[in-house]
């Protein structure tokens, strides 16, 4: 099926939060400066304990070109369930699920949708990221590359190229595709690098050759903590083994 007139293609931009206060306000302005127009925002608070509420209220008073809806989970569930979350809420065929800390690049939904319409099969296509700090300094820019379209199944090529990466804000999802072949695993680390091999199990999927975000390294990421957190799960089983 063909996407027809991307001018009037729906598409939401999804922002899972938690406690999301110190950069919320320049993702969604991000968002807003997309010279391909968005359908909403959809901010999905994943029970934050800082003003985050209170900054979102404040832009859809702010913002009156664009619908932005925001959703409070009852309790805490971690990210990898709060980034389903996403997928459930949206209502449009196109998707992007962009961190808190992350920024669009003004052309990413046009680039995309530009490269969705020519290549209907795909059920996902991501790009690269430059690298920003928590002043939103460059601190890396990628150079353009070749843009890969991987075919159906080719997963060993994928891993070869890609190391299993894709950042994750840099994707717009086909959610006719993606409900074909489920959502997140909910309990591993690195979730979204497992799932972009599960959907081209189904699906091809492609990665635009130049940077479509900004994402930001800073250490208060909740990947970030998890992972360390993980780490020094794993080395003190490792320690306990070895002393044995």
């Amino acid at each position: 099926m063909a996407i027809g007139n991307k001018s009037k293609i729906s598409v939401t931009v999804a922002i899972p939060v938690y406690n999301g206060e110190r950069f919320l306000e320049s993702a969604v302005e991000s968002v807003v400066k997309q010279d391909h127009p968005v359908s909403e925002i959809i901010i999905i608070d994943d029970h934050s304990t800082d003003n985050t509420h209170e900054i979102v209220e404040k832009l859809k008073l702010e913002i009156n070109n664009l619908n932005i809806k925001y959703y409070k989970n009852i309790k805490n569930i971690g990210y990898p369930k709060n980034w389903n979350r996403c997928f459930e809420l949206c209502k449009t065929r196109f998707l992007i699920i962009l961190h808190q800390d992350d920024e669009l690049k003004k052309y990413c939904v046009r680039m995309q949708l530009n490269f969705l319409e020519k290549n209907d099969a795909i059920a996902l296509v991501g790009g690269f990221e430059d690298s920003i700090d928590s002043e939103g300094r460059l601190i890396k820019k990628q150079k353009k590359r070749e843009t890969r379209i991987f075919e159906k199944g080719k997963i060993f090529e994928f891993a070869t190229q890609t190391g299993f990466y894709i950042p994750c804000s840099s994707v717009m999802f086909d959610m006719e595709k993606i409900r074909n072949v489920g959502y997140f695993d909910e309990d591993v680390i690195a979730t979204d690098e497992l799932y972009w091999p599960k959907v081209l199990s189904k699906y091809p999927i492609a990665i635009i050759g130049e940077s479509l975000i900004n994402r930001r390294a800073h250490p208060d990421q909740a990947e970030y903590r998890d992972f360390i957190r993980y780490e020094k799960d794993a080395l003190k089983i490792y320690l306990s083994l070895i002393h044995i």
